[in-house]
């Protein structure tokens, strides 16, 4: 695992497109960046984990592939604070909040397509790369 920080967080479903092939573009910019650059949550790996488990996942080699390329960052301290702390208009509780706390606490992009879910507010930033 690296001490450095991504610069773009990938959220579930963001993931699960690049999975089906989905969205040209956003395979595109996912392609574009530089190693370590683009990572995603210990929530997220565990949202598509348990789709594995349920047999709607992809399969779990292709999950391994892809997590050679884009590591999964560990929930510490600084992501529990984002998460109790952060002004974000998301349910508490959830786990969309959790992945919202995450890219706060390491200052990282949210990559997703689900705007009606990951509000935009004045500390998450937030990015669609499907279009």
């Amino acid at each position: 695992m690296s001490f450095e920080r991504p610069k773009f967080h990938l959220d579930t479903n963001s993931c699960i497109y690049l999975f089906r092939n989905e969205f040209p573009a956003l395979a595109n910019r996912v392609q574009q960046c530089q190693p370590l650059q683009i990572g995603i949550s210990a929530a997220v790996y565990a949202e598509i984990l348990y789709g594995v488990r349920q047999g709607k996942g992809p399969p779990m080699e292709m999950l391994d592939r892809f997590i050679r390329q884009v590591p999964v960052r560990s929930i510490g301290v600084d992501v529990a604070h984002a998460y109790a702390y952060a002004r974000l208009p998301l349910k508490r509780g959830t786990l969309d909040h959790l992945i919202a706390a995450h890219a706060l606490a390491e200052e990282a992009t949210l990559i997703s397509k689900n705007s009606r879910d990951f509000f935009r507010s004045d500390e998450l930033l937030l990015e669609d790369w499907t279009v």
